[in-house]
Parts: C-alpha cells; structure tokens; sequence
C-alpha cells in the first residue's frame, strides 16, 4: 500500500473523470489564450474545469522557502 500512496502522492489521483476534466481544461485553454488578441485578458484552465479548485497561492520569500524545505 506504501508503493500506491507515493505514487498518488507524485502522480496525483486515479481519477479517470478528473484526468479527463483537466486535460480538456488545459487543451481549451490553450487554445482561448492562443487566440486572445494582444489586449486580450490570460484564461486559466480553471475557467473551463467547474469540478476543480483553485490551488492556494502561498507567498513566501526565498529565505523561508528553503527554510520550509529543510525543516526548519
């Protein structure tokens, strides 16, 4: 069972309808941002993915981050 949780732990979740949702949610993205025009507003893969959630943006300078990696 330690293999699996390190596994979903680097590779996400098994999901196959979340893999699918995001994989659209990029593509679409992609897409809508390479056709935007110059004065168009950046469309994040979110827009086009309503069972995901935003990741919390944490910040933080570079001292304490690599605090945080060693432990500290």
């Amino acid at each position: 069972m330690a293999i699996w949780k390190a596994y979903r732990l680097k590779h996400g979740s098994l999901n196959i309808g979340r893999r699918i949702e995001q994989a659209i949610g990029n593509a679409l993205a992609f897409y809508a941002n390479s056709n935007r025009g110059k004065n168009g507003k950046e469309i994040s893969p979110y827009a086009f993915m309503p069972h995901e959630q935003k990741p919390k943006v944490i910040e933080m300078d570079a001292e304490d981050y690599l605090n945080s990696m060693v432990g500290r």
